[in-house]
């Protein structure tokens, strides 16, 4: 089996060795945030110049396609950017972290996508708050108890 820092089964996400409080406060900033950013910005614009550009008119299968072009475009972006995280740890990142962490926040960011479509930017939000204090509070807690 490989060994290193990237394939221990207890570093499946990154942390910083900070309070699990300290680290939870991140978790009333980042859905705002990001959601604003990838889902109502960039999922919305890349979806309309999707549209526009296939000439997609109405409800149908061309606009559900352009949809799903823009959310993968924009779980990716999200994977992307939180490869900055990776080099408070190891500098430089290693290009299999990075794609690592890229795919382990794709299905995340393609489910809060899905969740912005068909439910509206508060459910995106509220599914990111949810998932951050699970992984920046819950856990923490949770491996100090037992670990």
């Amino acid at each position: 089996m490989a060994s290193g820092w990237m394939f221990r089964r207890r570093n499946i996400h990154a942390r910083i060795d900070v309070a699990w409080w300290r680290s939870g406060l991140a978790s009333f900033w980042a859905p705002f945030g990001e959601e604003i950013l990838d889902r109502l910005f960039l999922l919305s614009l890349i979806g309309w110049l999707g549209m526009k550009l296939f000439r997609v008119r109405g409800e149908g299968r061309g606009r559900t396609i352009a949809l799903w072009v823009a959310n993968l475009a924009t779980a990716l972006f999200f994977g992307w950017y939180h490869i900055d995280g990776l080099a408070l740890f190891v500098d430089p990142v290693p290009t299999l972290a990075a794609v690592r962490t890229v795919l382990l926040i794709l299905p995340v960011g393609l489910v809060f996508g899905w969740l912005y479509w068909r439910r509206g930017l508060e459910a995106a939000i509220l599914s990111h708050f949810v998932i951050d204090i699970i992984v920046h509070v819950i856990r923490p807690i949770v491996e100090e108890w037992f670990f």
